[in-house]
């Protein structure tokens, strides 16, 4: 009944949006686009991937620094609510340990429907808020999966609490969402396939081990963004406070109500993070990452909490067409068998139509082979905010450090449409 409630108050705001946005003109873009009133190529070089200029956007509470004043969300002619519908067809091939085939699968399926909103309030843009709201397949390796809903990144954002206003050299944002480099956040993937770095290593995105994207937060970020042609640099930073993994099971006979209590105790030994970047002439960054998570993630029986350090550094190079990401990461683990990772990343972008991708990952563990993921993406744009993509992975992991195959193939067909 729960699920059915909310299912029916998404679809109502769904609606109520869509009509909005539809009145706005006939080849709609996303919203963020409507509120600025510029192509969706001022912002992205190939959506989702955001330039220079879409970084100082985000980075200042979805304002330009050299706009004196910002339009309120009343006097809007349509509301700052965008939606995207994912179709996927795919294909899964694993091979077990001995080398036989292990299982096959394949579908098609609305893989996602997803409602975001966002906007600065008030002509100051004091305070900026967004939110993500999606309809999406449980387990879209199961043939009649549910579908449930769940928010993704969701934040409100106090600016300027020093410095003028409209610079964001110092905000403060609650909330939940991927905590990474401005330029590896998970939002920001033109190849979908997720990077090792978030899971198992936990470096980018969750950082829990998990499958979810997001973590709750707390924390302070800015930005100094230089000036147009100036040749100064940009630099970014942020500090913050994670909820942590850790959960007090203490002992297996402890009754079901005081466990359950016991476990919701998440900001007792919060976890801790920060991150710097700085970027040259729109075209070189480089940034650092680190993280101090809490976890209880052991074989024990009734483990101890433990803190692990893990940290990256990447960079990121733009050549006409031509992207290129170079990373490293290393995370330490309540076992002792740490973890770390390159990521070597090329986007080739020659017109506004298409993208071409392709990624190299390799996760090695102590005392453990490499599993080694490769990934080949080609994206055609039919719209500016209609696209379908092709994308295919192969894993090869003997020593299952990555997931429980030896060797994975995945090939996906996406089309995509965002209004």
């Amino acid at each position: 009944m729960k699920k059915l409630l909310v299912f029916s108050m998404f679809t109502l705001l769904s609606i109520s949006g869509l009509f909005a946005l539809l009145a706005t003109e006939a080849e709609a873009i996303p919203a963020f686009s409507r509120q600025i009133e510029k192509n969706c190529t001022v912002c992205h070089v190939a959506f989702p991937k955001l330039n220079e200029t879409g970084r100082i956007f985000q980075a200042n509470g979805f304002r330009f620094p050299d706009d004196e004043e910002w339009q309120d969300v009343k006097d809007m002619a349509s509301l700052p609510v965008s939606a995207e519908i994912e179709f996927e067809v795919y294909r899964n091939s694993d091979d077990g340990a001995t080398g036989a085939k292990k299982k096959v699968e394949s579908d098609a399926l609305v893989e996602e429907l997803e409602l975001l909103a966002g906007a600065p309030l008030g002509k100051d843009g004091k305070v900026s808020v967004f939110g993500t709201l999606a309809v999406e397949q449980e387990n879209n390796q199961k043939v009649d999966a549910e579908y449930a809903t769940a928010l993704g990144t969701t934040f409100i954002q106090i600016n300027d609490l020093v410095g003028g206003t409209g610079k964001g050299l110092l905000n403060a944002r609650a909330g939940q969402w991927d905590i990474a480099l401005p330029f590896l956040s998970h939002s920001q993937r033109v190849i979908k396939n997720r990077y090792l770095a978030q899971k198992p290593l936990g470096v980018l995105g969750s950082g829990d081990g998990s499958d979810e994207l997001v973590r709750r937060a707390v924390e302070l970020n800015g930005q100094i963004a230089a000036a147009d042609d100036s040749g100064m640099p940009t630099h970014r930073y942020a500090v913050g406070l994670i909820r942590n993994d850790y959960e007090n099971r203490a002992l297996s006979a402890t009754p079901p109500a005081t466990e359950e209590s016991a476990r919701k105790d998440r900001l007792a030994k919060p976890g801790v993070y920060g991150s710097y970047t700085v970027t040259l002439a729109e075209q070189v960054s480089l940034g650092v990452i680190y993280k101090r998570d809490v976890t209880n993630e052991t074989t024990a029986v009734d483990p101890p909490s433990v803190a692990l350090n893990k940290y990256g550094v990447a960079s990121e190079l733009t050549i006409g067409p031509v992207i290129g990401t170079l990373g490293y990461f290393a995370g330490e683990t309540a076992n002792n068998l740490d973890y770390d990772n390159w990521l070597i990343e090329v986007l080739f972008v020659p017109n506004k139509k298409v993208v071409l991708g392709a990624r190299y990952d390799q996760l090695t563990r102590e005392q453990f082979n490499p599993a080694i993921e490769t990934t080949f993406t080609a994206r055609y744009n039919i719209l500016s905010n209609v696209y379908t993509l092709v994308e295919y992975r192969l894993r090869q992991d003997d020593t299952n450090i990555a997931g429980s195959n030896d060797a994975q193939r995945r090939g996906r067909f996406y089309l995509v449409a965002l209004f």
